[in-house]
């Protein structure tokens, strides 16, 4: 069993696949690339290493037509897991870039 840590950042991402349907109601996945990745306050920043990185995404649907653009966007964002990657919000809370 792997242990999640609570982990948040703020992310450059630059969508590489068309979205698709989530693994739960209200979600949706694509293939993203990480090109920056900013601490947000009290959170390890776990999402720094080895950038720029490829990771698959689930999107909540709220947030998803920003990812629909093609080009990078900036997102509040976890890891979720190895090679996952959980966008959590449009904005960035105060505290991060």
């Amino acid at each position: 069993m792997v242990q999640v840590v609570e982990n948040r950042s703020v992310v450059v991402l630059t969508p590489l696949s068309a979205l698709e349907p989530g693994p739960a109601p209200g979600w949706v996945t694509c293939h993203v690339r990480v090109d920056e990745a900013a601490p947000v306050a009290d959170y390890p920043n776990l999402l720094a290493a080895d950038l720029p990185r490829e990771l698959d995404a689930l999107v909540p649907e709220a947030v998803a037509s920003l990812v629909l653009v093609w080009q990078p966007v900036r997102l509040l964002a976890s890891l979720a897991g190895p090679g996952m990657l959980r966008v959590e919000a449009a904005e960035a809370p105060e505290g991060g870039r």
